[in-house]
């Protein structure tokens, strides 16, 4: 089971973008590896194709965005890095991409596998951080190997608009999709069934990230 007492004052740096412009940000991506990880301190993610509804929607299960994720095990390396790093903030996937910075309270698992996945839940709106899902649920999470709430807050750093910016979000690890549905699907993910019924006008999503896509 994952530890979920430890706290760390990390950061995810998140790109939202058209799928058509998804190769155009792994390729950036790339190019900026070697600064990324020697300048930085930061680690490369992934990218993802397969954003998915939870509960998944029978007419539009994927959602119509390619993302990306970079990870810094401090806060002020990721804000150094998109506001200090300009080939790649120029580079050309930002036209149509949203950009935004999301304070991590507990470390990602990393080097286990190339493949992880990610369930989010966004607010676009302060007033709506409380309909969030109980925490007490979401450390459930844990027995199936997830890392809970690796982020929870009421307010990201939004370095990039698209007009469609996210205010609070929370952030859960898993291995990977299957392992997510086979939990919610579990007696143990009785209560979170309940909780995400619950909150459906919120927008919630599982999404794989490697680094590579097909």
């Amino acid at each position: 089971m994952v530890d979920c007492s430890k706290e760390t004052d990390g950061a995810l740096v998140i790109f939202r973008v058209p799928l058509q412009d998804l190769y155009t940000l792994r390729n950036a991506i790339y190019r900026s590896l070697s600064v990324l990880q020697n300048g930085y301190g930061g680690t490369y993610i992934g990218i993802s194709n397969d954003a998915e509804r939870v509960p998944p929607c029978e007419t539009q299960p994927l959602l119509n965005f390619g993302m990306g994720m970079l990870y810094f095990t401090h806060m002020e390396d990721a804000k150094r890095f998109v506001y200090s790093d300009q080939p790649f903030m120029e580079s050309e996937f930002l036209a149509h991409a949203s950009v935004f910075i999301v304070p991590v309270i507990r470390p990602l698992l990393i080097g286990a596998s190339d493949v992880t996945a990610f369930f989010f839940t966004e607010t676009r709106n302060l007033e709506n951080y409380c309909q969030l899902p109980d925490k007490c649920v979401m450390f459930k999470m844990a027995d199936c190997g997830a890392v809970p709430l690796v982020a929870d807050t009421a307010q990201v750093n939004i370095v990039k608009s698209s007009g469609q910016d996210v205010k609070g979000i929370q952030i859960s690890q898993f291995p990977s999709k299957k392992v997510f549905y086979d939990w919610v699907q579990s007696e143990c993910g009785a209560k979170f069934r309940e909780e995400i019924c619950r909150v459906r006008s919120l927008n919630s999503y599982i999404a794989t990230f490697a680094k590579d896509v097909d």
